[in-house]
């Protein structure tokens, strides 16, 4: 905000096997409705281009993940319109690793 970095909170989802080998139902992306497009994967990386809206904001951008063996790094940048066609750029980035089994 103001050029100043951001933390976010820290997450938990669980996410199985078969989320995994669906080619992009485990990429990440920000809340609300996305769209992923020019999606490229190969067991390592991940490169996706996505468009989100959520309540009155649109984002657009694209998403480069690379993958360990239990975890995951990535960066997006995003441009976030609001409803006045006023956008503002943001770069994200990203870590995650396995923490436990699903309790589903």
């Amino acid at each position: 905000i103001e050029g100043k970095p951001q933390t976010a909170p820290a997450g938990r989802a669980c996410i199985t096997q078969k989320d995994i080998d669906d080619d992009t139902k485990a990429l990440p992306r920000p809340e609300g409705a996305c769209k992923l497009s020019n999606v490229q994967r190969t067991p390592e990386r991940a490169t996706y281009d996505l468009a989100c809206t959520k309540d009155t904001l649109l984002m657009r951008g694209r998403a480069e993940v690379t993958f360990g063996s239990e975890s995951y790094d990535g960066k997006v940048n995003l441009l976030v319109t609001d409803k006045n066609n006023v956008g503002l750029p943001i770069a994200m980035t990203l870590s995650a690793k396995r923490v436990g089994e699903c309790t589903k």
